[in-house]
């Protein structure tokens, strides 16, 4: 079937599936809209629906964060950045409905179906994204507040607290893991990572985000490392166990624990 015509059986298939739920759902007049329907929740406030197609593959479901449209130049995609409220999501392979609110992941998302060969806490489970499980998702966020349920940026929100900072995101439809802390009137822009623990060393491998330093959060250690942005490239590694040699450039992972290491250097 083609893409277009998938999307629109998608499209019918949920709006019949919010109905049956007794949701009052509007649809836009025209095609110039971000959004495909906007959704009314019991206390009478409205929310933006895109509807996305849901495909399994490698023990996942996938879905464009993305839309896609076609101009002279080819395939133009375009990331939605706050344009709508939420994913509602169809998957014909577990014929089930998962509702995604827009500001829960950065570039992409995947729910995981099946087990994976090495489990993090940070692994998106389908069936906690059930649509019957979440309506109505509170998507209300206040620009300095963090409202994110993210573990790593939990943690490294925690941290930077902790070292007495406040902290709050710029503005609405950034990623979550993108925050500012201010310290003496300075305002440094943060970028949250995950790092994994491998063969004595916690990588990293950043976001292209313009950044001033990065929070390494490592749930192994369950510790949170500062990294001054001009000192590393494009991924990084922490060393936790002593090398065999020593090398120059080599970063002790403890000398980056965020409290000894904040503002970072």
């Amino acid at each position: 079937m083609e893409p277009h015509r998938k999307g629109d059986l998608t499209e019918a298939v949920v709006l019949a599936a919010l109905q049956r739920r007794g949701i009052a759902v509007c649809r836009p007049f025209g095609d110039n809209e971000r959004y495909d329907l906007v959704a009314e929740r019991r206390d009478g406030s409205l929310v933006t629906v895109q509807v996305k197609t849901g495909w399994v593959a490698d023990g996942r479901i996938q879905f464009s964060t993305q839309s896609t449209h076609t101009n002279s130049k080819g395939n133009v995609r375009k990331r939605y950045d706050g344009d709508v409220d939420v994913f509602v999501v169809y998957c014909y392979e577990t014929e089930t409905m998962y509702l995604v609110g827009e500001q829960e992941f950065d570039r992409s998302i995947s729910l995981r179906v099946e087990e994976p060969e090495i489990r993090h806490t940070n692994i998106n489970w389908a069936d906690e994204f059930e649509f019957d499980e979440r309506w109505p998702l509170d998507t209300d966020t206040d620009e300095h507040s963090l409202g994110t349920t993210d573990p790593t940026t939990v943690a490294c929100v925690d941290a930077l607290e902790a070292v007495g900072l406040p902290v709050w995101r710029p503005v609405r439809g950034q990623s979550e893991r993108n925050v500012v802390a201010e310290i003496e009137g300075r305002l440094y822009r943060v970028r949250v990572e995950t790092g994994f623990l491998r063969n004595g060393r916690i990588k990293v491998n950043p976001d292209e985000t313009e950044t001033d330093c990065y929070l390494v959060y490592c749930d192994d250690l369950d510790t949170v490392y500062a990294v001054d942005a001009n000192g590393v490239a494009d991924s990084f590694s922490l060393r936790v166990s002593d090398p065999e040699r020593v090398r120059p450039n080599t970063k002790f992972a403890t000398d980056y624990e965020i409290e000894r290491n904040w503002p970072p250097v």
